[in-house]
């Protein structure tokens, strides 16, 4: 069976995303949820931390040793039901493609583990707008202004809304490389704080206000970092010294990161995580 819109046939996970729209169309105030391939997505930023997805397959290949199970058999009967009962934001472009607005490592990172068991994954979809129907205009003001989603680089921030847009890579196989983010997210890791506890795309922010609080040139300063250097090296992304330092600046944005937080529990969390870092 093929649902066909706007002269396109969907896939088979669009096609039960769209089943799953119709039939809660009616729920007042309720996202509605499917379950999709995790192939389907496309991305809502320009950026990730490649080292940053290979943190989070090092951390599953670990608890797989721990469990005494092969990698693929961890796949299969770990992580499969996992995702598969975890639900992310996402939007319909117009084009009707399905695309996320968390979870880009999560995503990246299980497209490599199917590349290396051949365990296939599928995630929940959470929809937060289907703009099929809707011009570009109306999807980037929509997307960015209201939604208040997508993240661009600072260059890419300076455009209209429209322009900007047309910087998100068409596939994941398109997303650049942040290397001060890798080193943000193994420094969560280190201290037990998931960024999935706060806002989408959170990580970028706080490591936006780290180089404008300068932590740049205290790790030029250090001899870390070259001194004509203008961004963290991607070859320095899991360096402990970097590591180290954006653990330091944490605990200094406390305030920050519990506004970004995503309810009152997930607050009581963060601030417990970040408080013992400052002890």
């Amino acid at each position: 069976m093929t649902l066909t819109l706007r002269k396109r046939p969907l896939h088979a996970g669009l096609l039960l995303l769209a089943l799953a729209l119709t039939a809660r169309a009616a729920v007042a105030g309720e996202a509605p949820k499917a379950t999709v391939s995790v192939g389907e997505f496309r991305p809502t930023q320009m950026e990730i931390g490649h080292a940053a997805v290979g943190y989070h397959i090092t951390k599953w290949q670990r608890d797989a040793a721990s469990r005494g199970m092969s990698f693929a058999d961890y796949a299969r009967d770990v992580l499969r039901p996992k995702f598969a009962a975890t639900h992310i934001g996402a939007v319909i472009d117009p084009e009707g493609n399905l695309r996320n607005t968390d979870a880009h490592h999560r995503m990246s990172a299980l497209r490599r583990v199917t590349e290396l068991t051949g365990v296939k994954f599928e995630i929940g979809a959470k929809i937060l707008a289907d703009y099929r129907g809707k011009t570009k205009a109306e999807y980037a003001d929509h997307f960015i202004n209201t939604l208040k989603k997508g993240q661009f680089t600072a260059e890419v921030e300076k455009l209209p809304v429209e322009e900007r847009m047309k910087h998100l890579p068409a596939t994941y196989a398109g997303l650049g490389n942040n290397a001060l983010r890798s080193s943000l997210e193994i420094a969560f890791g280190t201290h037990g704080i998931d960024g999935g506890w706060m806002r989408d795309y959170v990580e970028f922010r706080i490591a936006r206000r780290m180089l404008e609080g300068g932590i740049l040139d205290e790790l030029k300063a250090e001899g870390v970092v070259p001194k004509n250097a203008r961004k963290v090296p991607v070859r320095l992304a899991t360096d402990p010294r970097v590591v180290a330092a954006v653990a330091k600046r944490l605990p200094a944005l406390r305030e920050y990161l519990l506004s970004e937080a995503l309810d009152d529990e997930h607050r009581a969390t963060l601030a417990s995580a970040i408080d013992k870092m400052a002890q």
